[in-house]
This record gives structure tokens, C-alpha cells and sequence, in this order.
């Protein structure tokens, strides 16, 4: 016959007046700890079931022991050392994937750790500006490990990403170029659960600016870096009937608040810029935007360009890290 589920929450009673533990509980603490891994939704559901199983065992003992059974009874019936179902009784050393402790001093002591690292070292803003602009994600295999993996333009971002996640978190990453149709990418894998749960978290999957982390000028300038290192091109053309040539810097983004922000630390910086694809929002006109369902439009290409006039500005605070880019940049600002 099939096992009768137990209606409501369920409860681990522990000997010596101990506070019971509810799984209700560990299941919110479990996801508030992990979700940010990005496991997909079979996998989250997969995990729970195993972790009420391993609940729905443990209070079954330790009804038995409340109930008056001895120890050394019990714990032989399941194949266990008395000593260690003594000590889940008590409330201590519970297995693993029930063990609230567990769950906090892997996950959260070591989060907490990474923001402590990124809120010190300004660096952090070139790793979070990768990761806004995707060329930074986090994957989860089919046994819930994790892949932080850059793909970028070998010989320009990755060197810069990979020195500065090194020094802000301490973690190595593994590099390796990977052919592409039109360039070399090169691939940096790290597989750090704290590492890719601290870049979710702080940005949202790569959707939401990490304002926390990006107090600082020098935060701000390594992640307006990181933007433009990814995501911005100089281009110069001649325009029909025009004998000098027009161009200037273009970043391009489907986030408009990213636009928005880009354009303001440029400014910041003494960069004169253009943000196109509407106007930059205040919090008022954010929320009338929204209101209207007009504030994220799907499909919709957002860019600021830097012109030709602040081309020495922006090389001398910002600049380029690729060598092709820079070079081009070089070229355009002689030009003028």
C-alpha cells in the first residue's frame, strides 16, 4: 500500500524540551538559500521531496523513542549507530539535507562573506557590469552543479574580468579560447555555487543594477568599464555628400534602465553622451511608464552614444581594455 502523507506541517520532535523543528521552516529557509542557484523547477521540487522523505523517517524514529522504545531498538531496525540517532534525537549533527545549520553555514556565512569582499574591493563593478550585460551567466547541470562561465572576446574582457574576480572573491577561473564565426571567444569556467548565488543575487539573473555594490566613483567606473568593454563599438562613416567622416562610441542594450545609468556616470565623469530610445526616467515617470505597460517593451533596443567631441574625455577616464577598440578609438580621436 501506498504511504499515508500526513496532513499539514510536519514536525521533528526532540528529546530534552528541545524547540521542534517544522518543515514548513526548512523548506522556506532551503529555497531562500539556494534558489539563487538558478536550479530549475523540477530539479527545486526533486530536492524538497528527497529532503521531507529523510523528514517524514527522522519523525517516525523519534515518534517511536517519545513513545517509550529504547534507542539501541530502534537505531538497529533502520541500520544506524545508536550514538548518531541519539544525537538527532537531541536535536544535533542532523543529517545534512535536513540540517537548518547546514543549509546557513554553507550557503549564507559564505554570501555573506562575497558581499563583504565586493562592498570593499571597487572591482567588483567591472564583474557585475560583465554580468549585466550576459556575458557573465551561471548554468546548472542535470546534478544541480554549478558553471559560472564568461564567454567574451578573447584578449579583452576576459583578461580584465578574470584579474578582478580573482581579487575581489579569490577564486580561480579556468580559461580556454573557443572558435567562433567571426572572432576567438574565450571561455572562463568557475564552478562556485557562492560565486554564481552572490552574482544572481546581486544583480537579479543580470536584470536589476547593483546599486548596493556601485556606492562608490571608482565602483561606478569599473562597471561603466565592463559595459562598455562588452557592449560598446566606435564607428566612424561618411554620410552622403559629406567629405569628413561621422562616428562616435555606441552602446547597445535591451535593459533601459542600464541605458539610463550608463548615461549618468558618463556624465558623471565629464563625458558628454546621447541616451536614445526615450528619455531618462525619474522615479515619478518610472512608475506612470510601468502604469501605462509602456516601461519594458519586449524587442526594444536601447543605446547611448558618445560623440566624436568627447572622444578624448572618454578615453582618459574610461577607455577601452581591447586592443582593436582602443586602437580604432585612437584613430578617430587623431582624426579629429
Amino acid at each position: 500500500m501506498p504511504k499515508r502523507r500526513p496532513k499539514g506541517d510536519i514536525k521533528l520532535r526532540f528529546s530534552r524540551g528541545k524547540e521542534p523543528l517544522r518543515f514548513s521552516d526548512l523548506r522556506e529557509l532551503y529555497l531562500q538559500a539556494y534558489a539563487w542557484k538558478g536550479l530549475p523547477a523540477e530539479m527545486q521540487r526533486k530536492r524538497l521531496h528527497e529532503m521531507q522523505e529523510k523528514f517524514l523517517l527522522l519523525k517516525g524514529l523519534f515518534d517511536r523513542l517519545n513513545a517509550g522504545e529504547q534507542v539501541n531498538v530502534v537505531a538497529a531496525s533502520q541500520g544506524i549507530p545508536p550514538g548518531t540517532l541519539g544525537r538527532w534525537w537531541h536535536g544535533r549533527h542532523l543529517p545534512k539535507i535536513i540540517s537548518p545549520n547546514y543549509i546557513h553555514s554553507s550557503v549564507d556565512q559564505r554570501l555573506k562573506h562575497l558581499s563583504e569582499a565586493g562592498l570593499k574591493n571597487p572591482k567588483i563593478g567591472y564583474v557585475l557590469g560583465v554580468r549585466m550585460t550576459g556575458h557573465l551567466s551561471s548554468y546548472v547541470n542535470k546534478r544541480g552543479s554549478v558553471t559560472i562561465l564568461s564567454s567574451v572576446k578573447s584578449g579583452s574582457v576576459e583578461r580584465e574580468l578574470r584579474n578582478a574576480q580573482k581579487e575581489v572573491f579569490a577564486y580561480h577561473m579556468k580559461s580556454r579560447n573557443r572558435k567562433m564565426d567571426r572572432f576567438t571567444a574565450a571561455e572562463d569556467k568557475a564552478s562556485s555555487v557562492q560565486v554564481a548565488s552572490f552574482l544572481n543575487k546581486a544583480t537579479l539573473f543580470g536584470s536589476h543594477i547593483p546599486h548596493k555594490f556601485l556606492k562608490e566613483k571608482e565602483a561606478r567606473k569599473q562597471f561603466a568599464m565592463a559595459l562598455v568593454d562588452s557592449n560598446a563599438f566606435p564607428f566612424q562613416r561618411k554620410k552622403p555628400g559629406r567629405k569628413t567622416q561621422t562616428g562616435g562610441i555606441r552602446f547597445k542594450t535591451k535593459n533601459r534602465e542600464l541605458k539610463d545609468y550608463l548615461s549618468k556616470i558618463l556624465s558623471e565623469f565629464g563625458i558628454k553622451n546621447n541616451p536614445r530610445g526615450g528619455p531618462i526616467l525619474s522615479r515619478k515617470g518610472k512608475w506612470s511608464e510601468f502604469k501605462k505597460d509602456t516601461l519594458y517593451l519586449r524587442g526594444k533596443v536601447y543605446e547611448v552614444f558618445i560623440p566624436k567631441t568627447s572622444l578624448g574625455k572618454f578615453r582618459k577616464e574610461i577607455g577601452f581594455r581591447d586592443p582593436r577598440k582602443a586602437k580604432v578609438l585612437d584613430s578617430m580621436i587623431s582624426q579629429s
